[in-house]
């Protein structure tokens, strides 16, 4: 049963997650059909669809959509080590506090960084001590780790940045269409780092469906792969990343506006949106994401920079960004936008929000209850 579809399924009325005798969750990751928590304790537990063993059980059981299967039936994900960091999506990895880095789940594309293209997870034996690490070589720390649908990226504690797995659209930022790591000797020392540009670092990456994007020093961004809607932010539908010549120097920065600078960027399946230093929020690509106008911006010349409205949200400031995208305010209030075909954005109903008439104070909160 769908919740936030319907009158009367928010607020109070909302369950919340049974994690388990005294169970504290101090991360959520959701994407697509599967969310993990990660639990204060090191242990990281996931439920949703399993068709790959992308919950790590060592079977392909959904998770989470009968009764008894939640709270203490609900296992942690054998790792080997405690996690410290993890991301879910269409390929769930996990940052270890060993400094390793483990991906499990669908492989059919090299996703999980293994030199092969066999699933892992979905059949005994093949987690804990069982699952391989990810072999990054001597690059250093991993300081973030994001997947997409087929592909995941890792930003390094230097700035650089690494990616594998499915390249159909330059998503892996090398110039070509070619994947990496579903065959032996394309990872380690042999993995490339995505070309930047001269002297340039990153501090945040946010990694979409098919497309990634990266907040660099100085608040300025960059974006590439996929580009049917714009989300790359360069005023055309251009891929990026897919041909020879086009990372590096050669890739524009994003227009964000006149002296405007990135704080953080949330990216999805067409869109990508940046929290400015001025504490005002933009999106591009998906017309839904424009919050306020049926137009899109960011596929056309003249839509981005100041052209680019900052999407209107009422007086209070905000924080954070998440997908969907929503919006978290500094009073611990949340809105969310865009599709809503199944209640996800917690509203009660499946109306979309974002358009003309949807913005400013007429754009709902969530209701998360009275203990929020």
């Amino acid at each position: 049963v769908n919740r936030g579809d319907k009158p009367g399924q928010m607020g109070d009325a909302l369950p919340a997650v049974d994690l388990g005798t005294g169970a504290k969750a101090v991360a959520l990751r959701a994407r697509g059909s599967q969310t993990c928590a990660l639990l204060a304790t090191g242990e990281l537990k996931c439920w949703g669809a399993n068709g790959s063993g992308q919950l790590g059980q060592g079977d392909t059981q959904v998770r989470g959509d009968k009764p008894g299967q939640m709270g203490d039936a609900l296992l942690p994900i054998a790792l080997g080590a405690s996690v410290a960091h993890a991301n879910s999506g269409g390929t769930p990895c996990a940052w270890l506090v060993d400094g390793r880095l483990k991906c499990w789940g669908a492989n059919g594309q090299g996703q999980l960084g293994l030199g092969d293209k066999s699933n892992r997870g979905d059949a005994p034996g093949e987690m804990g001590a069982a699952l391989p690490a990810v072999d990054l070589g001597s690059k250093g720390a991993v300081a973030q780790s994001a997947s997409g649908s087929l592909h995941t990226c890792v930003r390094f504690a230097d700035g650089t940045i690494a990616c594998w797995g499915s390249n159909s659209r330059g998503q892996l930022g090398l110039g070509a269409v070619a994947n990496v790591g579903d065959q032996p000797g394309q990872m380690g020392d042999a993995l490339p780092h995505v070309d930047l540009g001269a002297g340039a670092k990153a501090t945040q990456l946010s990694v979409g469906t098919i497309h990634d994007c990266v907040v660099l020093e100085g608040g300025k961004v960059k974006c590439w792969g996929y580009n049917f809607q714009g989300q790359l932010g360069l005023g055309d539908t251009d891929d990026r990343g897919d041909q020879a010549g086009e990372m590096g120097d050669a890739l524009p920065f994003v227009d964000l506006g006149t002296n405007r600078k990135a704080v953080s960027l949330v990216s999805d399946n067409l869109s990508t949106c940046a929290l400015l230093d001025d504490g005002h929020v933009k999106c591009w690509g998906s017309r839904l994401v424009s919050a306020g106008t049926t137009k899109v911006f960011g596929s056309t010349p003249g839509t981005m920079g100041d052209a680019l409205p900052s999407i209107d949200l009422g007086a209070s400031k905000v924080t954070a960004l998440a997908p969907g995208p929503c919006a978290l305010f500094e009073d611990g209030r949340v809105t969310c936008w865009g599709k809503n075909e199944s209640g996800q954005l917690g509203l009660g109903d499946t109306l979309d929000r974002g358009d003309v008439e949807q913005k400013g104070a007429a754009l709902p909160l969530v209701d998360l209850g009275s203990a929020l």
